[in-house]
């Protein structure tokens, strides 16, 4: 999965996104599903913060698998 975040006004889907994505990497590099989020929980010092984001999308992974 991917939490992407997208530029003010900007629209896309996770369908189009991937379709982009395709051509540019290898097949088991591409993820599964993309979430679009607000934004990237992060640390004090500006570190993603990739507990938060297992934490939130925890089922999300359960139904991919």
């Amino acid at each position: 999965m991917a939490a992407v975040v997208l530029k003010p006004g900007m629209n896309l889907s996770g369908n189009e996104l991937h379709a982009f994505l395709t051509p540019l990497f290898v097949k088991f590099w591409l993820p599964d599903a993309y979430e679009f989020v607000n934004e990237i929980p992060k640390t004090s010092v500006g570190k993603f913060k990739k507990s938060v984001l297992r934490e939130r999308y925890k089922d999300l992974k359960t139904k991919l698998a």
